[in-house]
C-alpha cells in the first residue's frame, strides 16, 4: 500500500558530522500529508530499523517549501544526540 501512495529517495550527502544518507518522501499524487507512523515505516525500509534519523526545522528566514516532500537526515551512528524520545 505505501509504494503506491508514497515514493522515496535516498541520497548520499556530506554533512558537518560526516557523510549520512538524505531520506527525501513525497507522496505521488503532490498531496501534503505524511503521517508519523508511514514516515517511521518509509525511515525503517529505507535506512534500517535501527537508524536515527532527524527532521529539520529551520529558521522561518530559511524555509525552502517548492514542493510536498518530507527531508530525514540519518544520524551517525557514533554521535550521540543530546535528546531521546523517551
Amino acid at each position: 500500500m505505501r509504494r503506491k501512495l508514497y515514493f522515496t529517495q535516498v541520497l548520499d550527502v556530506q554533512t558537518a558530522w560526516g557523510p549520512a544518507r538524505h531520506l527525501v518522501v513525497g507522496r505521488y499524487d503532490g498531496k501534503p500529508g505524511i503521517s508519523w507512523d508511514v514516515l517511521q515505516a518509509l525511515k525503517n525500509e529505507m535506512l534500517g530499523p535501527d537508524a536515527c534519523a532527524v527532521e529539520f526545522f529551520p529558521p522561518a528566514h530559511k524555509v525552502v517549501d517548492e514542493v510536498n516532500r518530507r527531508h530525514l537526515w540519518e544520524v551517525p551512528k557514533d554521535l550521540e544526540l543530546p535528546m531521546s524520545p523517551r
